[in-house]
């Protein structure tokens, strides 16, 4: 392979013959040491060989009756030879990318949209120290999320969520303000109730009367913790019932899942790639570190109206695909999983999946179906407004009976 591509890489040049008593001359460049690469007879007294360059110099000299003329070139003299032809075109289109690339990697504007104008201000400050300011180069996908984490946490008591989009040259930043508002004090009186059917596994009471105990078994709306506080069977008091309930509640779930199941996962990074397409040949430009796999979104920059070049934008977003064949029990148990999922990324802080149990699998050609119990623990609290004037009333009609 090695030897095959060096003598492809040669100055070869192929000539035509043409004169009386051919052979005689070619036996005669033969006595002089020069290799025949190749021998064709298109006519009688016409010969057409190639020959390495420095032969044919030889060949010039001792030609004497004969004509020669040049058909083609063959190794580093023909790349020299188109590179000479088509030097301008070459020139231009690298000045052309260079340029190119430089104006689309520079910023021309930064605008942030908010109603605010000291956080306007503000943003367009600290942008500005980032190096995201007009007449800089765009920063990478790494680049910008870090400053985005870098300005949220310096103005945590301002800032509440930060996006930095990039638009062509110019940065959008969009924020979302952080209202601290004084928590006004509650005066509506309410019960503490279940939220769902449950059994009670954890009371946790900052104000109220605990009316129901661990362990017992509640229905939506039923009170755990009362706000009306009695003594001797006499209201005392109205209270804002405060606290936490926690039960064992249960759901059940019906996951499908394929035996050939393919997931394509987004990382969330994103960047912005120039190309040059060539035929089924493609180059990108200073992309130093591709992504393994991406999914890709091409704009047409340049393209020639003969030749098949194109210079490309592609909006690159890197993935992560999971292509998978399942036996039926390799199958049941992804389904498992992915259940176990959808109900984990619905619970809270505190709440938790206690068992799971599955209940039927049908299974089917191409996929399987489980039906699945869950049992979990969760906050089921919830709150119920005291009628006082009501109460009080209904007091006072057992006080007169």
């Amino acid at each position: 392979m090695k030897n095959h591509f060096l003598y492809h890489m040669k100055n070869i040049i192929k000539i035509k013959i043409q004169g009386r008593n051919i052979d005689r001359f070619l036996r005669k460049l033969i006595n002089q040491q020069i290799e025949l690469l190749d021998i064709q007879y298109p006519k009688r007294d016409e010969v057409i060989i190639k020959v390495y360059q420095k032969d044919y110099e030889k060949i010039e000299e001792i030609k004497t009756i004969y004509s020669i003329s040049i058909i083609d070139t063959y190794g580093m003299i023909k790349i020299k030879k188109l590179i000479s032809y088509y030097k301008i075109l070459l020139c231009s289109l690298v000045i052309g990318v260079i340029v190119l690339f430089f104006l689309m990697n520079i910023i021309t504007k930064v605008q942030v949209i908010h109603t605010d104008s000291d956080i306007r201000n503000l943003l367009l400050s600290e942008m500005n120290d980032y190096g995201i300011a007009p007449g800089h180069f765009k920063k990478s996908y790494e680049k910008i999320e870090a400053i985005k984490k870098e300005v949220v946490r310096k103005h945590k008591n301002k800032i509440e969520w930060l996006e930095i989009e990039n638009i062509g040259t110019k940065y959008v930043i969009r924020v979302e303000e952080r209202k601290i508002n004084q928590k006004k004090k509650e005066t509506e009186k309410v019960n503490i109730v279940a939220k769902k059917p449950a059994i009670i596994k954890r009371i946790e009471a900052d104000q109220g009367v605990i009316v129901k105990e661990h362990n017992n078994y509640v229905n939506q709306g039923d009170v755990v913790i009362s706000g009306e506080i009695y003594l001797n069977e006499a209201l005392k008091n109205v209270v804002r019932a405060s606290g936490k309930v926690y039960g064992e509640v249960w759901y059940k779930s019906q996951i499908e899942f394929p035996y050939l199941y393919k997931e394509t996962h987004y990382t969330g990074k994103k960047k912005q790639v120039y190309s040059i397409k060539l035929l089924n040949w493609h180059f990108d430009l200073f992309n130093f570190r591709p992504y393994k796999q991406s999914k890709k979104k091409e704009q047409v920059l340049v393209k020639h109206p003969f030749l098949p070049f194109r210079l490309v934008k592609e909006t690159q977003q890197e993935v992560v695909i999971k292509d998978e064949i399942y036996t039926v029990d390799q199958a049941i148990n992804e389904a498992r999983k992915l259940g176990i999922k959808k109900i984990s990324e619905q619970l809270q802080e505190k709440e938790r999946i206690i068992d799971t149990k599955d209940l039927k699998v049908h299974v089917k050609e191409s996929k399987i179906r489980l039906e699945l119990f869950f049992t979990v623990y969760e906050d089921i609290t919830d709150y119920q407004v005291i009628d006082e004037a009501k109460l009080r009333q209904e007091m006072e009609e057992k006080k007169q009976e």
